[in-house]
């Protein structure tokens, strides 16, 4: 419940947006900016087959799921998500609430 997860607040707790990523819909970013303005935190999760070089900066509720690879000196921007399988060559800089799709492969 939302209610009761803003009455606990955020201190010591970092949150997980699980919305879907739909065309045309804002819902994950919408949950993402009414928890984040409130003080809570999503820290980047990346799946343990996914990789990420060590300088790629992946800000707050950055997803990599399985597979997904970020070559070094890319910036992900904030509530973005690496589907399976997305690639994202050296220094590409994503955009907050972008979602890669499954496979992609940007350079």
């Amino acid at each position: 419940d939302d209610a009761a997860l803003l009455v606990r607040g955020p201190v010591g707790l970092g949150l997980i947006n699980g919305v879907g990523q739909l065309p045309r819909s804002r819902a994950r970013q919408a949950v993402y900016e009414r928890f984040a303005a409130a003080g809570f935190v999503f820290p980047p999760l990346v799946h343990p087959q996914a990789w990420a070089a060590p300088d790629a900066q992946l800000a707050e509720g950055v997803q990599l799921m399985a597979g997904a690879i970020v070559q070094p000196g890319c910036v992900i921007g904030a509530n973005s998500t690496l589907n399976t399988r997305a690639s994202i060559d050296h220094e590409c800089d994503i955009g907050q609430h972008v979602h890669i799709a499954p496979g992609a492969v940007l350079c």
